[in-house]
């Protein structure tokens, strides 16, 4: 079998066959589109002298000017469009937002607290500088993000959330797979320019 019969239609025989990739390029077009559109206004205007020789000038009209305009153009057939190659799927991402916003939220408390607490303390001291006071806020606020940090992991792990990205992030690796497979099916595909039947060659 030569290679003229082998890329005949399957379906109805045709030899009006082409490359589904070519016939996919083809059907995008790019262009020049030329419109009459408002470039500019000529304004008339009327200038006005009063008895105390001020004057003033003032606008009574306008009259549009127009003016051939360019634009770009981008067209697709619908062949193109129904012959698309297929599209890649999305990768997952993993929700940190709880995690971020339960953080701060419990470091901003954490900083009020402590500030109470230091101000109706009897032994607190008023001759204590703004520079210690700012080291004991962060080494509380490095404690407690830690501490926060990990029983957020641990609630992740109870409430099932990494087993769900585990299971989706599964998903998207056999789908990337599913569609790499497609794309080399694709690229080695025809269709029949007479009936519109689909078929692979190897």
């Amino acid at each position: 079998m030569d290679n003229h019969e082998k890329f005949n239609c399957p379906h109805c025989g045709s030899d009006n066959t082409a490359l589904i990739p070519l016939v996919y390029k083809r059907g995008h077009a790019t262009g020049t589109a030329v419109h009459r559109e408002v470039v500019g206004y000529d304004v008339e205007t009327t200038t006005a002298t009063y008895s105390n020789g001020q004057s003033e000038t003032y606008e009574t009209g306008r009259t549009p000017i127009y003016g051939d305009v360019k634009h770009g153009t981008y067209t697709i057939t619908d062949l193109a469009a129904e012959i698309a190659p297929p599209n890649e799927p999305i990768k997952p991402i993993r929700d940190t937002k709880r995690s971020f916003v339960s953080e701060l939220g419990v470091l901003f408390m954490l900083y009020v607290a402590y500030l109470v607490t230091k101000l109706i303390s009897p032994v607190f001291s008023l001759g204590e500088d703004l520079i210690s006071l700012i080291i004991k806020f962060t080494i509380w606020g490095i404690v407690w993000l830690v501490l926060v940090h990990f029983f957020d992991k641990i609630w992740d792990i109870v409430s099932g959330k990494n087993a769900k990205y585990e299971k989706l992030l599964q998903k998207y690796e056999e789908d990337l797979y599913n569609y790499q497979q497609e794309c080399i099916a694709w690229e080695k595909s025809y269709i029949c320019m007479r009936c519109g039947h689909r078929f692979y060659v190897e």
